[in-house]
């Protein structure tokens, strides 16, 4: 129930052209995850994954990232089992998308 209230809200980001995580894969992830979204504006991006209780775990900083789709690989060799948050931010605006890690 909560997540089609998500999707239903990353389809209202979409389609008025802010910010939105696309699709996280594979899901559940084990040593790599793909992230790809879209973003409004060009310039700085920010892609964390963040614990449950919001902890930053890993970031990646992206300060040329262009309007439109993008495509990120992140590294999970280092992170343990569990669910986690992906936080895409721009310098306006901040999505989540959950996901799992299982080793």
């Amino acid at each position: 129930k909560n997540m089609k209230h998500w999707e239903t809200s990353m389809n209202y980001f979409l389609e008025t052209g802010k910010l939105g995580i696309l699709n996280v894969y594979p899901n559940p992830a084990d040593d790599l995850i793909n992230i790809d979204f879209e973003t409004e504006e060009s310039g700085y991006c920010e892609i964390e994954i963040c614990d449950e209780f919001g902890n930053v775990i890993s970031r990646k900083v992206r300060n040329n990232v262009h309007s439109g789709p993008g495509t990120e690989l992140m590294e999970l060799e280092e992170i343990s089992s569990g669910t986690y948050f992906i936080r895409l931010k721009t310098s306006t605006q901040i999505t989540t998308k959950l996901f799992q890690i299982i080793k």
